[in-house]
């Protein structure tokens, strides 16, 4: 990482104008949301206490998720929340590791957890603790039986 002038001069060619044009217009208070590509007052940037600045980089407006629109979860969204949740179930100690249970098919050590129902939100926890070539296979036969998106 250069220092904190260098990284300056560099945002300021970045957005086409002079380092002193820049500098005047952080000490005005503003800054430059990359997004939208407009100047706006510091607080309108959310806190970031990594930045420099100490604000994020995009301005409230651009950070903010589009309200009115439908958001329609894909199927690896709904995979990831479901794997957050049995990791957090797991941490918190609610639930047990998977290697500490016996796989459900084959008896031997299980290593992770199957969403055997699917990752909708009301199944995130109807899981059975398997061994991973069981996994493997129970992930396989769904795929062939029913198809990617189950």
């Amino acid at each position: 990482m250069g220092s904190r002038i260098g990284t300056l001069k560099i945002s300021a060619k970045r957005i086409g104008i002079s380092f002193e044009e820049y500098m005047k217009r952080i000490s005005e208070g503003l800054k430059y949301c990359w997004k939208c590509k407009t100047w706006k007052i510091i607080e309108q940037f959310g806190i970031d206490k990594g930045r420099h600045d100490g604000h994020h980089a995009l301005c409230q407006m651009c950070r903010r998720p589009r309200t009115g629109l439908p958001k329609f979860p894909t199927e690896q969204s709904l995979d990831k929340q479901a794997r957050w949740a049995i990791n957090h179930a797991v941490a918190a100690g609610r639930l047990a590791k998977a290697s500490t249970l016996p796989c459900f098919d084959c008896g031997k050590a299980a290593k992770e957890y199957d969403h055997y129902k699917g990752y909708k939100k009301e199944h995130w926890f109807t899981i059975h603790a398997v061994c991973s070539s069981c996994h493997k296979k129970r992930t396989y036969s769904r795929y062939v039986r029913i198809g990617p998106n189950y």
